[in-house]
């Protein structure tokens, strides 16, 4: 039976790795399907890793094995796991690259322990080869996942950056998480926070509003869009958002928002209530009017605790 295999790794394309583990698949699997969702992410950095398989595995058919290799504790008592949920399998390292599908997935866990499935002898620097490809290789044919690893009931976890809301500065501070070979930012912020008039300080540039095409500012200007993940994304028409702002990942940048009542850097131009107007309570204000950046804010908080 044909099934897909998802390939995640941080090789990149310029040395052997990734034909290598291609090849070790298909010597147990030749008729698999494999593709290779990304071989980019920066060495060693899992929270990347784990911010694009969350915002990519769902566009996969049911039945498919991601084996995922960004492994910067290979060789040591790290457990090489099997990731099951209802529709995905997942191979890997327990390091937390899976830690957010685990979160949001009912699935269920099992330490690799099964030598008959490794390719030997095994090295200490290339599980990927020797482990998680042959693995995942008789995972797609078909051989149950009970076969090959012990359920364990702990992961290592994983937080990934969240927005930080700050209500007495009336802002948020988000974070860029990836950046795609377009030189776009791709950040940690929800189109709920970008509802009410707001004013983004990345490094020394501003932006105070939204685009919803890259062709609605001219070529070479730096732009803010929702782009194809749901997040909020720095981009330049024609250009390269990653060079006008001089940003990497793991930066962050400021939302402030305009309007808002409180002690903020903007607080000089907000008009004061007039003494015949007395100004809302908070209660009234929810009543009245949508919810504001930091409302949806505690209310997905209280959703997930």
């Amino acid at each position: 039976m044909k099934r897909t295999i998802v390939l995640l790794t941080d090789f990149g394309i310029q040395d052997s790795y990734v034909g290598v583990m291609k090849g070790v698949i298909l010597t147990i699997q030749s008729d698999a399907h494999l593709v290779d969702l990304t071989h980019h992410i920066k060495p060693q950095n899992i929270v990347q890793a784990a911010t694009v398989l969350k915002n990519s595995y769902k566009f996969f058919p049911a039945k498919t094995v991601f084996c995922c290799v960004v492994d910067p504790g290979v060789g040591t008592q790290r457990h090489p796991i099997i990731v099951k949920t209802k529709d995905y399998t997942f191979v890997g390292p327990d390091n937390g690259i899976f830690a957010p599908i685990i979160a949001e997935e009912e699935a269920s866990i099992y330490t690799i322990s099964n030598t008959k499935y490794f390719l030997e002898p095994v090295s200490q620097t290339f599980h990927g080869r020797d482990i998680f490809a042959p693995v995942a290789a008789h995972i797609s044919k078909g051989v149950a996942v009970t076969k090959i690893g012990t359920r364990q009931k702990d992961h290592v976890t994983l937080n990934l950056p969240q927005p930080k809301v700050d209500k007495r500065r009336n802002c948020v501070i988000g974070q860029i998480v990836d950046i795609d070979r377009f030189g776009n930012l791709i950040t940690n912020v929800k189109p709920d926070f970008l509802k009410d008039a707001f004013v983004i300080h990345l490094k020394k540039k501003v932006i105070d509003k939204l685009s919803v095409s890259y062709g609605d500012a001219p070529g070479g200007d730096l732009l803010a869009i929702i782009g194809s993940h749901g997040f909020l994304e720095f981009s330049v028409n024609q250009g390269s958002a990653e060079e006008v702002a001089k940003s990497k990942i793991g930066d962050t940048f400021k939302i402030d928002y305009k309007g808002r009542t409180g002690r903020g850097e903007n607080s000089s131009h907000r008009k004061r209530p007039s003494k015949k107007t007395k100004p809302q309570s908070q209660a009234q204000e929810k009543k009245t009017g949508s919810l504001t950046p930091f409302d949806f804010y505690e209310e997905a908080s209280r959703k997930k605790n």
